[in-house]
């Protein structure tokens, strides 16, 4: 694709549907529907009556819940 001056590349991300999502972080495709009525949740886009995830909003927000133990186990 031809750059033109100031403009970036269009984002090759990777979009993911609503049953993609849900099997990946294990709710249910309605918990995802209630989520986006309540405004809650991951952020999604959408393309005419598609909903879609944007995989790296789906890792960002799975990361922001992350807990690091104080104290963690030598396994050795």
């Amino acid at each position: 694709m031809r750059n033109h001056k100031n403009q970036t590349e269009p984002s090759k991300e990777c979009w993911l549907t609503e049953s993609e999502v849900s099997e990946l972080i294990g709710v249910t495709r309605a918990t995802l529907q209630n989520w986006r009525w309540r405004g809650v949740g991951l952020p999604y886009s959408k393309f005419m009556r598609s909903v879609r995830y944007k995989e790296s909003d789906l890792y960002e927000y799975m990361e922001s819940g992350r807990i690091e133990p104080e104290n963690q186990l030598n396994l050795n």
